[in-house]
């Protein structure tokens, strides 16, 4: 895979995590206040390049995107089950047989991947 990949595949993890881009100054911002409709700028807000986005190489950013899939009922009122192994992560739902895998024999790269495909099938059918 390359950077560029991993970088337009956490930029897509990131969007799905609440992350806007900032078009005046090439950052992304999350807005940590759930009273506000929109991001803005203040000391309880995140910022951050693309770079900085370490969801394919750190568990602490992989997790806070699993427990978002997990805690997750969409407008159907469909729950998401996943289900985590030593090489692969299976993402699928309480009501359909439908579900997204991937094995690797690195567990963070399997997990990575598989939320990254989980977010691409989600995007096209919410």
């Amino acid at each position: 895979m390359t950077n560029q990949e991993i970088l337009e595949n956490n930029k897509l993890i990131a969007k799905f995590m609440g992350w806007n881009e900032h078009p005046k100054y090439n950052t992304y911002v999350i807005n940590l206040d759930p009273k506000r409709k929109t991001p803005y700028w203040s000391n309880i807000n995140y910022e951050g390049s693309l770079d900085d986005f370490n969801y394919h190489s750190s568990w602490d950013w992989l997790m806070q995107v699993i427990e978002k899939i997990e805690e997750m009922v969409d407008k159907n009122d469909t729950h998401y089950n996943v289900l985590s192994s030593r090489t692969s992560l299976l993402i699928s739902t309480h009501s359909n047989p439908e579900y997204i895998v991937n094995y690797n024999e690195n567990k963070l790269k399997a997990h990575w991947l598989t939320i990254v495909e989980f977010i691409k099938w989600y995007n096209q059918n919410k």
